[in-house]
């Protein structure tokens, strides 16, 4: 039997659709969904042009507690049916993916690395964040393990994100207003 859902967090790669499902999700919802992309959140409160400016312009480990708790205090403020889409690097930050768990039901959304690098090349330009000499395949390599133990479940999107989004979405509880 499926888990009902309120808060969720999706984890995983970047370019595995957290956001991209999350925006489907509040569609076929009627908005009754609060959708946080923590990555523009971390844009916005930087005034920045895009992720890939921040991210360039500290270090990964510095990113790495930016987001870590931005994602902390947005767990903190937000009530009601909530999708948390945090950047793929979250799973570093470990007292925010702590919350994250106790929170909310976090998901892997996991794909394949074909896939990833694919999805990953129709947009170059969208802030990574890699240790120095790293490639795609090692990053991937790096944080499988560390999605996949984070995770309370795990959904394959190697597919169309519209049949994740669907699939996931008769599981949400609407009852709660938002406060």
């Amino acid at each position: 039997m499926d888990t009902r859902l309120d808060r969720v967090t999706f984890i995983g790669m970047p370019g595995v659709g957290k956001s991209n499902i999350a925006r489907k999700l509040r569609t076929l919802l009627d908005d009754k969904l609060i959708v946080l992309d923590v990555d523009e959140l971390i844009v916005i409160h930087r005034r920045a042009k895009s992720l890939q400016e921040v991210v360039a312009s500290m270090s990964p480990e510095k990113f790495t507690e930016l987001e870590g708790e931005m994602t902390i205090h947005a767990v903190n403020s937000l009530h009601g049916p909530t999708i948390i889409a945090p950047g793929g690097s979250i799973i570093y930050h470990e007292r925010a993916m702590e919350i994250l768990r106790r929170e909310t039901h976090v998901i892997y959304l996991k794909a394949s690395l074909e896939t990833i690098e694919r999805r990953v090349a129709r947009k170059p330009d969208r802030g990574i964040v890699f240790l120095p000499g790293e490639t795609l395949a090692d990053l991937y390599a790096r944080r499988t393990p560390l999605y996949e133990s984070w995770a309370d479940e795990t959904i394959c999107c190697d597919g169309k994100r519209k049949k994740v989004a669907k699939k996931l979405a008769p599981r949400f509880v609407l009852e709660h207003s938002f406060v």
